[in-house]
């Protein structure tokens, strides 16, 4: 779970409200409360189930995917849009991306042979705790 995500376990009084009541009354009261941050309601064992089979902790989950995340962003939105009214949907939220700067490294395979390094070993230096001079 990343450091944008909080999860609180709550047990449930066998003897009390029916279980789906709760949860309506929790969901609303979090959304009430803390407006503009995505919910979702639901079992453990069913957040975990669901995150180690698609890297999402829901039941459903629609992937977009793309090189520009702005772009991604935008579409993601639309897509909320057009389904947020379906009946029986239920914490709908786009997952939080960081947009943190990113290079991308394309190994000269000749040039690092001349240096007498390999892909890897490019790779290796490349991704290191040590720093070099930008050429």
């Amino acid at each position: 779970m990343g450091v944008n995500v909080s999860e609180i376990d709550v047990d449930f009084n066998p003897n009390g409200r029916p279980r789906d009541v709760v949860l309506e009354e929790i969901r609303n009261n979090l959304k009430a409360h803390l407006p503009g941050v995505g919910v979702n309601v639901g079992q453990p064992i069913s957040h975990l189930i669901d995150h180690m089979l698609s890297g999402v902790s829901a039941a459903i989950a629609i992937k977009v995917f793309g090189p520009d995340l702005t772009v991604l962003r935008q579409k993601a939105a639309e897509l909320q849009a057009a389904i947020k009214e379906t009946p029986g949907l239920v914490d709908l939220k786009i997952e939080q991306q960081g947009l943190i700067p990113q290079i991308k490294i394309k190994v000269l395979r000749p040039e690092a042979a001349a240096f007498g390094l390999s892909p890897g070993e490019v790779t290796e230096l490349c991704t290191s705790d040590r720093r070099y001079a930008a050429v």
